[in-house]
């Protein structure tokens, strides 16, 4: 949860992405992910599909917090980490893909949970942003009343 925190402590304080910079991000993704398919080219079997779902999810996640910097919204910062904890979930299930029985089902549970949990927090927090904002407004409210009574 602390690297959920901090994400969202980062881009929360951080200025909005103009969208010069937003459309720059996006062609950097895009050759980065290209980049890192070529290197999974010369890997075989599972090592390659680890690879793969790697790359993709690098990928997402990367536009997903690129996304949240420019819009600089507490549901896209949310939404940032959602699209993270599906794409690790995504990796982890590749990875899951070697083992067996009993050991399988194991890392894919854990793999969920990781997931669920991950989701969870971030709703949290932003529901805790929400609260935040609601008080902040309040608090302004209250404060421009006072100055109008005096």
């Amino acid at each position: 949860m602390s690297n959920l925190l901090l994400f969202l402590l980062a881009t929360a304080s951080a200025a909005a992405m103009d969208k010069d910079a937003f459309k720059a991000t996006q062609d950097s993704i895009g050759e980065a992910y290209r980049s890192d398919q070529a290197q999974c080219a010369s890997l075989k079997g599972n090592a390659r599909d680890v690879c793969e779902a790697e790359a993709k999810a690098k990928r997402k996640i990367e536009k997903a917090e690129a996304e949240a910097e420019y819009k600089n919204t507490a549901k896209a910062r949310t939404m940032a980490i959602v699209a993270r904890a599906d794409a690790e979930y995504s990796v982890a299930r590749k990875q899951c893909d070697v083992m067996s029985g009993t050991e399988k089902t194991v890392c894919v549970t854990k793999a969920k949970a990781a997931r669920v949990r991950a989701k969870a927090d971030a709703r949290a927090n932003q529901e805790v942003i929400r609260k935040r904002n609601a008080d902040s407004e309040i608090a302004l409210e209250r404060q421009r009343l006072e100055a109008q009574g005096r």
